[in-house]
């Protein structure tokens, strides 16, 4: 971008951390929606409450300098709102995986964004793929098919699957993210606010026919995703605007990492030969994509979810 060429990175190490940071509150907090589905929370009621704190954090943030001063105008509303729907998904699928399916496995998935941005973007802005981007990304699919192991039974239990649909509406997410930051008229607290108010205005309509207040310890566990979602957030803007995305990018998979030692360390789960095999081809071709690919719509904000 521009920007990017104006003014040259000097916080490249800092930024590193900021995205590190970001994945380990990923893998915190698909940790933490396990845990709480198993008390039998609905997950639109868990991703309600999840956006509602920060949609409640940034609304106060807003107002620190009074009403008046409280705008939160856009140019492209269209965008705007399809942003937030999409991004309402990425949370939405992955949570809805993760209650099935190992951490690791979900993150991972919700991660493999970088191989589908390349194959959007051809069909959507005709952009080239040429022979290495082509090569990372079958590497990449090819780590997917061990981890998702085809057969007749993943139709009884596709929560693998839906843990790749996020990874899609990543994808997706990010491409239009990065429609608005070209414009240059948006303002990231304001793309923000949109992404929260829809994620909660979705939620909480889903929620209605599902709805259980929450009790007990269930609230600490909602408190904790929520303000780990914020986290989130707060320290991926921060690393995208300390380092290039190309630089700071490959470390987002620090958070498969993470999600595998909280599942070894809290459920007793290690990943069988395949699914480890799967997990390394996937990171090698999402970070050969994120490497090779052109990132003219780079990702500005959004996880896995």
């Amino acid at each position: 971008m521009n920007k990017e060429k104006q003014s040259p990175y000097k916080h490249v190490s800092l930024g590193v951390i900021c995205m590190i940071t970001a994945f380990l509150f990923v893998a915190v907090c698909s940790a933490l929606v396990k845990g709480v589905s198993d008390t039998r929370l609905p997950t639109p009621v868990i991703v309600f409450f999840e956006s509602l704190i920060p949609l409640t954090a940034i609304v106060i943030w807003h107002l620190r300098k009074g009403l008046r001063r409280f705008s939160v105008a856009t140019k492209h509303p269209g965008l705007q709102i399809t942003q937030g729907i999409v991004g309402f998904l990425t949370s939405y699928l992955l949570y809805l995986a993760v209650r099935s399916i190992p951490t690791v496995n979900g993150v991972l998935l919700n991660t493999s964004a970088p191989l589908f941005i390349p194959v959007i973007c051809f069909f959507w802005f005709k952009t080239r793929i040429d022979l290495k981007l082509m090569l990372s990304i079958a590497l990449g699919f090819i780590g997917i098919i061990l981890i998702l192991k085809p057969s007749s039974a993943i139709f009884h239990q596709p929560a693998v699957l839906i843990a790749l649909l996020s990874g899609v509406a990543v994808a997706f997410d990010d491409i239009i993210l990065g429609r608005l930051e070209s414009s240059g008229e948006e303002r990231t607290d304001v793309t923000l606010f949109y992404v929260f108010l829809m994620t909660t205005i979705i939620s909480g309509l889903l929620a209605i026919p599902v709805w259980q207040t929450p009790a007990g310890t269930q609230w600490l566990y909602l408190l904790a995703i929520g303000s780990g979602f914020l986290g989130i957030q707060l320290f991926l803007v921060l690393a995208l605007g300390l380092a290039p995305v190309t630089k700071v990018s490959p470390f987002m998979y620090f958070g498969v990492i993470f999600a595998g030692l909280i599942d070894w360390i809290f459920w007793d789960m290690i990943p069988d030969i395949l699914t480890a095999a799967g997990i390394i081809l996937v990171v090698a071709g999402a970070i050969g994509s994120i490497l090779l690919h052109p990132r003219k719509h780079p990702r500005g904000k959004r996880t896995p979810h």
